[in-house]
């Protein structure tokens, strides 16, 4: 089978595991990846494609291609990459994946480069992360109708995709197409249990991902104890509230910025407890969630608001607090940090193992690709 697979995300060494794990359980398969030189990240942050390096496996190395092309990227969901009808012309693929959202200008391009390029009758499968029944408007919602009728299915994040899909009039094949986590670069690193609770925060800090309301949360936290640190990691436009805690607060309070996806493993790894409080807009909600995943393979606790998947990821209802509900938030943190303090270090040490192991069989990377062959198969009949 000859898969050509189309995204901004394969930009990003890690996001490339679950395609190289493809390639080593099933020898016959063939794998051409094609993104971008420079990519545009949910939060606007312009990145530039890492270096690919071809599996060590001789005979693995000969079924993958990787491109990266110079492309137009105005917005998140307008990416036309230049040159892609050379990457559809070199196999007579079986598959084509176009992981771009079906109202997008960029599934327009993709298709269109399909029909006039492609050889033979490639299956088509598009992807959605979109959990808000919106109206795109007419030309856009032109082209989605257009996505329903030319794909044989569709990739969906996560529950709540699916549903705006077939309230949309999506009638093709659902396939379950959760993120992934590499699994050789987050795992739970033995280390002695902490001195002290240490709580984290990682991602954009913006109103909406809710990390003011953990902000306070922390303060009122303060007035009751004093043996735990709070660690952030990112960037944005709250970084001085972080700042303005850290002068004010009788409690460790650390701001690492923006990290590496390597020191990402070393931060999560050093933490107790990841709190992901995000907030509902008008036209967003929590779509996923990937620090969740990549936390819990490094075996910390975790709690979310009940913003969007951020429930269906965590699976554990007694870790979600409403969204904005700072009062809730504090004592569930209270709770967590009281449950931690009877912990003995082998205790300790064991739930983290757990943890791991527990996201290893739901999102790493290796589980996830045999879940996607499989429904690559059922396609292919």
């Amino acid at each position: 089978m000859k898969i050509l697979v189309v995204s901004q995300s394969l930009a990003v060494e890690d996001y490339r595991s679950f395609y190289t794990n493809l390639l080593k359980s099933h020898n016959m398969l063939q794998v051409s990846l094609v993104t971008s030189k420079y990519g545009r990240e949910l939060g606007g942050q312009v990145v530039a494609c890492d270096h690919f390096v071809p599996p060590l496996d001789t005979e693995m190395a000969k079924r993958i291609r990787f491109s990266s092309l110079h492309c137009y990227f105005p917005h998140v969901q307008i990416w036309l990459p230049f040159g892609l009808w050379k990457s559809l012309r070199k196999d007579n693929f079986d598959v084509l994946v176009c992981l771009c959202e079906p109202y997008s200008l960029s599934f327009l391009w993709f298709y269109l480069h399909m029909i006039l390029f492609a050889k033979g009758s490639p299956i088509l499968l598009a992807f959605s992360a979109q959990n808000i029944k919106k109206n795109f408007g007419v030309v856009l919602n032109l082209i989605q109708q257009l996505c329903y009728r030319v794909s044989r299915g569709i990739l969906f994040v996560g529950k709540e995709q699916k549903e705006v899909a077939a309230d949309f009039g999506w009638k093709g094949a659902s396939i379950s197409f959760p993120l992934w986590y590499n699994e050789n670069r987050f795992f739970c690193q033995k280390r002695p249990k902490n001195k002290i609770f240490r709580i984290g925060y990682a991602g954009s800090y913006t109103e909406q991902k809710g990390l003011r309301d953990l902000l306070e949360s922390c303060q009122l936290l303060g007035r009751r104890f004093q043996n735990f640190a709070f660690s952030t990691s990112g960037s944005g436009p709250l970084s001085r509230e972080i700042e303005n805690l850290k002068n004010q607060a009788t409690f460790e309070v650390t701001d690492f910025g923006a990290q590496t996806l390597k020191k990402m493993s070393q931060f999560y790894n050093s933490l107790d407890l990841l709190v992901v409080p995000s907030r509902t807009t008008l036209g967003w909600k929590e779509q996923f969630g990937r620090v969740i995943i990549e936390a819990q393979a490094c075996g910390v606790d975790v709690i979310g608001s009940n913003s969007g998947e951020i429930p269906n990821v965590i699976d554990s209802p007694q870790d979600i607090f409403d969204e904005g509900n700072i009062v809730q938030l504090t004592e569930l943190i209270d709770q967590k940090m009281r449950d931690w303090t009877e912990l003995s270090q082998d205790q300790d040490s064991e739930l983290r193992e757990f943890r791991s192991r527990k996201a290893f069989q739901k999102y790493s990377s290796q589980i996830l690709s045999s879940h996607f062959y499989i429904e690559l198969c059922r396609l292919k009949g």
